[in-house]
């Protein structure tokens, strides 16, 4: 795709014009509709969930193992609204299962699937289904060659590359059916296998089966998967629903059946093994079955690779930070939606996104602080080589010296028409306003407080809201660093950065906090006033500016 057209293109969708951006799109893939990135893009501009998938799907067509094209579909998958059209239901194809397994060499996934006796493919059901799949396991068709027996491929919630089988699993029930898989190695030997046809499932653990000429219930052993009204309590199920009408394998462990007559069993489709499965996805938690503790071993290291990836259930929470317990943020701050939306806005409204602006004193001088980035003989050391693109995107702007940098300088003097540099700004103009008008930044990082003293903390939240909510009118992101002097007992205005940074739900970086590491927590001992930092404390503000800088551009990535 041309340079220009992605420019453009990537400007509509920032500004939120994703009608003018879609006809452009549909316009260059009538040209080019081999163009993967042109799919991904067009479905950003889509509202549709259904035609979202449909674009992601032209991208695996083009490339099947195109990693952003699945992670958008395992997105949307996760954020479908669940529907219980009982109606919708009974025109879906019944009873089917997905599941991967990390094998030795390679990772694959498994689908064994029924069709309803009226004999209709699954495309042509789809095709009669004009709302969203009720189903939290979406279904994504691919265009999988037809060999002798039927086949076909999909894509579920959860798989880490699609393969086509037979459509009819066979299971020789007087033959052990377990293959020789890693997750299996655990299973009794000396347990019988026993054959079941699942009939019906009515919640995440168990299933209802017929065995022997007889409704049972099984109990997955091992695992304890959430309620329908618990996080992820809904695709579990959906999951395990999805087994209705397949025949599975059971083995025993040590004892029969629970306090409530349910069956306790490892349970097996194919080559895969459900209960493990279950805790690999995120969607269970290993629990203490005793006196079953064959597979005890196994599941941990299930459970451990979710929680490794922080799939399902071990998601993190996100939970905004207390600003009571500012000293406990993390130094590099979580860079939540709305900043994304204002750095957005800003790109869209023409704000220059290789341009950042600093409000500072006389700890950021950009000769002893970013200046550096432009020097020619600079280079990162090589465990902070990562942030190489983040130095590259402000390129030329790291040395210029910003309006609303000076000695003395604090929240108030930034609109007094006295601070303003005479020689950039125009008559009656502030130092603010000066700044935005010369350099037109993105971004803005906010390093005062030095300078205000003890007491008076209400004017410097006063101050310091009027400034962030300035640089937001303008659509310019504020980032706020708190200081590493004291300013008063217990860091009054560090807590007031901090609350300030909460209520505006904008990025804080925890210079404070980097710095306690360092000789006289990052303090000049030889400074009467008790203000100035080390030289050691420079590196550090510099780098952990960078870093926050490096994480809002990530956050903000377009493909």
């Amino acid at each position: 795709m041309a340079d220009h057209l992605m420019k453009k293109l990537k400007a509509h969708i920032r500004a939120g014009k994703k009608e003018q951006a879609a006809a452009l799109l549909v316009s260059h893939l009538k040209d080019y509709p081999k163009d993967k990135q042109a799919w991904l893009l067009l479905s950003k501009c889509l509202d549709d969930p259904a035609k979202q998938k449909g674009c992601l799907k032209k991208v695996l067509e083009i490339d099947p193992k195109n990693e952003k094209a699945r992670k958008g579909i395992q997105r949307l998958i996760l954020q479908k609204e669940k529907i219980r059209s009982k109606k919708l239901r009974r025109r879906l194809v019944r009873g089917i299962l997905v599941f991967s397994l990390v094998l030795p060499v390679t990772t694959i996934s498994f689908l064994g699937f029924y069709f309803g006796s009226d004999g209709q493919t699954l495309a042509s059901i789809l095709d009669m289904v004009s709302e969203p799949l009720p189903t939290q396991t979406e279904y994504v068709i691919t265009s999988a060659p037809q060999e002798e027996d039927q086949v076909n491929s999909f894509i579920l919630a959860e798989p880490t590359t699609v393969i086509e089988i037979p459509s009819q699993i066979e299971l020789e029930p007087t033959v052990d059916p377990l293959a020789n898989i890693p997750s299996a190695y655990c299973v009794p030997t000396e347990s019988p296998r026993e054959v079941a046809q699942v009939v019906t499932v009515t919640d995440s653990e168990s299933l209802h089966v017929e065995l022997n000429g007889q409704l049972v219930t099984i109990r997955y052993i091992g695992i304890d998967a959430p309620e329908l009204d618990q996080p992820y309590g809904a695709q579990a199920f959906d999951i395990n629903r999805t087994l209705e009408g397949q025949y599975v394998i059971l083995v025993k462990d040590k004892s029969d059946a629970d306090e409530q007559g349910r069956l306790l069993r490892y349970v097996f489709i194919g080559e895969y093994f459900i209960n493990y499965q279950f805790l690999e996805w995120g969607f269970a938690e290993a629990i203490d079955s005793g006196p079953n503790f064959a597979c005890a071993g196994f599941f941990l290291v299930g459970q451990d690779i979710a929680m490794e990836q922080e799939s399902g259930v071990w998601e993190p929470v996100d939970v905004r930070m207390d600003p009571n317990d500012w000293q406990n943020w993390p130094v590099i701050p979580p860079i939540s939606k709305n900043a994304e939306e204002i750095y957005l806005r800003g790109v869209a409204a023409g704000n220059n996104p290789n341009h950042l602006s600093v409000m500072g004193d006389c700890q950021a001088p950009q000769w002893l602080l970013f200046g550096r980035y432009d020097w020619d003989t600079f280079e990162l050391q090589e465990e902070l080589s990562y942030l190489q693109s983040a130095v590259d995107q402000y390129a030329g702007n790291w040395g210029r010296e910003s309006v609303t940098v000076a000695f003395g300088n604090t929240v108030a003097s930034l609109y007094s028409v006295y601070w303003a540099d005479r020689t950039r700004c125009e008559s009656g103009e502030s130092p603010m306003d000066c700044e935005l008008r010369v350099n037109n930044p993105n971004v803005a990082l906010i390093m005062l407080g030095t300078n205000w003293g003890a007491g008076n903390d209400a004017e410097f939240d006063s101050r310091l809201r009027s400034t962030v909510q300035y640089l937001i009118d303008r659509n310019v992101l504020p980032i706020i660093v708190n200081k590493a002097d004291a300013t008063g007992p217990n860091y009054p205005l560090n807590r007031i950065m901090a609350q300030v940074a909460y209520d505006f739900d904008i990025p804080l970086t925890n210079y404070w906090a980097a710095v306690q590491g360092l000789p006289n927590n990052g303090m000049d001992p030889n400074d009467s006033l008790g203000i100035h930092i080390l030289g050691e404390a420079y590196p550090v503000k510099r780098i952990t500016g960078l870093q926050t800088l490096d994480a809002i551009l990530n956050s903000v990535d377009l493909p």
